[in-house]
């Protein structure tokens, strides 16, 4: 059984079932082996499409004994000769055809409407989605990005993100971070998770930022442009910011004023692998004031060294210990 190229006209999502299908065949020859690297390096999306079919495999799995799917199978058997074909390309040739065109049951839209973007240590990442939106991830983040026909979902499961929202009014756009929601529709704003609090900045339009309530009904806080709202580990704090050292971070700037010493190492540490570790316990609620770059722990130590005049030590490749002086 001879199988050609996929039809250039056709949609990536559909040649990636095509190209994954003939794939698991238990005879693929060097010919379609160079097609199919020819075909992947093409465009961009179409790796990302072959990435995400790969991925979801496992989920395929748990409905492969759908009556959609067996459906699907019974026609591929039907349409392919045993001798040339094995049973493992056949079924793959099913669940393709399961996730390409089986409506109603299990389409792409449901299959790759969630996406988790993540950071390392020190990394920052600007995310485009499907509508416009843009998201940027500062260090050690990590949100899932959920959509569908009336609402745009985003989860902030750890860390920090900027949102720059295009306006939809048929789909709001929903951040779930720590035990709370932020919904807007067109507007910019931050949301950052720090220990047990949710601190969300908007930068521009207006939001709704929902806290839950352990009791009672959950109280809706309306944010205009400037305006921060804290919440999660203790009362809801409504404060005006400074906005230029909330946005600091996408400058790869750290920018503290009458800051906890404790805290300035804290966030400097966020940043880098090597970290910095106070060792005055009684200077950890000093405050400190000054603009640092991030990811250069060498440089914060030895600015808070001069500030406090501290001993500094370093360990290895990644740790500075403070301490204070002898005298």
């Amino acid at each position: 059984m001879s199988v050609s190229t996929p039809d250039p006209g056709s949609t990536a999502k559909q040649e990636a079932a095509d190209w994954y299908a003939r794939l698991r065949s238990d005879s693929v020859s060097e010919v379609e082996e160079a097609r199919f690297r020819a075909w992947l390096s093409g465009d961009p999306a179409r790796r990302r499409e072959f990435d995400q079919l790969t991925d979801v495999w496992d989920k395929l799995g748990a409905v492969a004994d759908s009556p959609e799917v067996l459906g699907e199978l019974r026609l591929a058997n039907e349409r392919v000769e045993p001798p040339h074909v094995s049973r493992r390309a056949v079924v793959g040739w099913a669940l393709a055809a399961g996730v390409a065109g089986v409506a109603g049951f299990l389409s792409w839209q449901q299959l790759f409407s969630a996406e988790v973007y993540s950071t390392g240590v020190g990394e920052q990442s600007t995310v485009s989605l499907s509508d416009g939106s843009v998201v940027t991830l500062n260090t050690s983040s990590r949100v899932k990005v959920r959509y569908s026909g009336n609402e745009r979902r985003i989860d902030v499961l750890q860390g920090q993100a900027f949102f720059d929202v295009e306006k939809d009014t048929a789909r709001p756009f929903i951040v779930r971070a720590g035990a709370g929601e932020v919904r807007a529709l067109g507007t910019s704003f931050d949301v950052y998770q720090r220990d047990n609090n949710v601190i969300v900045t908007l930068i521009e339009g207006r939001v709704a930022v929902v806290p839950d309530a352990a009791t009672g009904p959950r109280s809706e806080v309306t944010l205009t442009a400037g305006e921060q709202v804290t919440f999660g580990g203790g009362a809801v704090q409504r404060t005006t910011p400074d906005l230029r050292r909330v946005a600091g971070w996408q400058l790869r700037k750290l920018d503290f004023t009458d800051a906890p010493l404790r805290e300035v190492i804290a966030e400097a540490n966020r940043y880098s692998q090597q970290k910095i570790e106070l060792r005055a316990p009684e200077l950890a609620d000093s405050t400190v004031s000054g603009v640092f770059d991030a990811g250069h722990n060498e440089a914060v130590a030895d600015g808070l060294r001069a500030y406090f005049g501290l001993h500094v030590e370093r360990i290895g490749d990644d740790r500075i210990v403070l301490t204070q002086s002898r005298r």
